[in-house]
């Protein structure tokens, strides 16, 4: 089902000057009801665009709502919109694209019985529902995110009241490319909110455990447990890897990074009453979060987004918000180096002192090394990672050169050995995405390399087969 919005476009003071916000927009719809966000609620697309999904009261009243999706392009112009409807009470909470373009979007209902239902769905590109599953147990469910594997499957992180409703456990659930459950397991009384398949196609994810405290945990493909880090109270809210294996993870008392075996290398300062939902990982090798920043003078609460360098060190930062009001950040991405898309809540902005959904594009102009002809300064060469990875058998490779030249992009085995040139010729500047298809080969660890005239950039990626 499609519906009618608006889009309002809306100019924001910044903080900092290196952190420029190109545009922001306020999506509705024409009955003017809310869009209810949380963290893991945005998705980068093969396409250079963006999807969100989002939990939408406008058919309704704020006592039953239904599951929104938009999927925007890199302008932030709406390509398609969609509502997927429940009986009474549906939340769409978390939404990754497929390794085929297709989408695993993880829902929560009470539409079915009396109790909190998983709700997964299997979109087409173009929002189309191809299945769905749904668990109903006499017990609340809670689902908080879905992650795609390499098989095609994907896995489902949240809490469960299987062992005791009122105090529920850690629980993840593992589906084929059909929707059937492969395995169910619980971890422990707590709560697990933000997964992701790590480098060594390991299932890493975070939430909060019994004592109240950030809990990280790292599985096997199979279920069985690797390792298990709790941190100081609050609870983890997004986890990303970057690509020296370490995690940087946004959690409602700070932000953090740990190690590739879950151990703590710095707390990042920040002050009392901030919390964050979204984090980042950015191609120069820095970190950026998203999240709620408390305001002292009224008490409200202000959408917060701040990127940090290597160390840690804040490089810039950004509040949409006034005094006394209600928004916040909730999930954040980068769609090519130095351009990144926040999305979040707005009361500021929004009619009839209903919450909106919130969408921020933001220009880092501390991402440089050559200075384009309107003064803001750009790498002249920049690789990314390969997504998805670990990948069976498609993988999208995306670059930028600043120059129009010779462009060389090939794939290598472990012992150096050339698998196959993706690119040889002239490239117009510009971003590029390259599509990678391993079929043939056996799973392992391969390399791509990337060179220009300016210079030569590889990275590592990782075949499951």
């Amino acid at each position: 089902m499609k519906f009618k919005f608006i889009i309002i476009f809306l100019t924001v003071s910044l903080a900092y000057c290196e952190g420029v916000v190109e545009w922001t927009k306020v999506l509705c719809d024409t009955t003017e009801k809310s869009d209810v966000l949380t963290s893991n609620c945005l998705a980068k697309t093969a396409d250079g665009g963006f999807i969100v999904s989002t939990s939408s009261t406008r058919q309704f009243t704020y006592k039953t709502a239904d599951i929104g999706v938009y999927k925007l392009n890199s302008a932030g112009d709406l390509e398609w919109n969609k509502l997927y409807q429940g009986l009474y009470l549906d939340r769409g909470v978390g939404i990754t694209q497929k390794s085929n373009e297709e989408y695993y979007m993880i829902c929560q209902t009470n539409s079915y019985n009396s109790y909190f239902n998983l709700w997964l769905y299997n979109l087409n590109s173009a929002g189309d529902s191809l299945w769905t599953k749904l668990l109903l147990n006499n017990y609340d469910d809670f689902a908080n995110d879905v992650e795609e594997l390499p098989d095609g499957g994907c896995v489902v992180v949240g809490n469960s009241g299987i062992n005791d409703n009122s105090d529920p456990d850690k629980w993840i659930i593992r589906f084929d490319s059909a929707g059937n459950i492969i395995w169910s397991n619980t971890y422990g009384k707590g709560d697990l909110v933000s997964v992701i398949l790590n480098s060594d196609g390991e299932i890493c994810t975070i939430g909060r455990d019994v004592n109240g405290k950030i809990y990280f945990l790292k599985i096997n493909i199979d279920g069985s447990t690797i390792s298990e880090k709790s941190y100081d109270s609050g609870t983890g809210a997004k986890i990303v890897q970057s690509e020296s294996g370490t995690y940087a993870i946004a959690a409602t008392s700070g932000t953090l990074i740990v190690n590739s075996n879950g151990e703590v290398k710095f707390w990042l300062a920040e002050e009392t009453g901030n919390k964050f939902y979204g984090s980042e990982v950015t191609s120069d090798g820095g970190y950026l979060f998203t999240g709620l920043k408390y305001m002292t003078t009224g008490g409200s609460e202000n959408f917060y987004i701040k990127k940090c360098d290597a160390d840690g060190a804040i490089e810039w930062e950004d509040t949409i918000g006034e005094d006394d009001t209600r928004d916040g950040g909730f999930d954040v991405v980068e769609l090519s180096p130095g351009n990144y898309i926040a999305c979040g809540r707005t009361k500021t902005y929004a009619t009839e002192g209903n919450e909106k959904l919130l969408i921020a594009k933001y220009q880092d102009n501390t991402i440089s090394s050559v200075e384009n002809e309107s003064g803001v300064t750009v790498k002249n060469c920049e690789l990314l990672q390969n997504y998805p990875n670990p990948f069976n058998p498609n993988t999208t490779i995306r670059f930028f050169n600043q120059n129009t030249g010779s462009v060389k992009l090939s794939v290598y085995n472990m012992k150096g050995e050339l698998v196959q040139n993706l690119v040889n010729k002239n490239m117009q500047a510009g971003n590029h995405s390259i599509n990678f298809n391993g079929a043939n080969l056996n799973s392992g660890v391969y390399y791509y390399t990337l060179q220009t005239a300016e210079k030569s950039i590889t990275k590592k990626m990782i075949m499951i087969k």
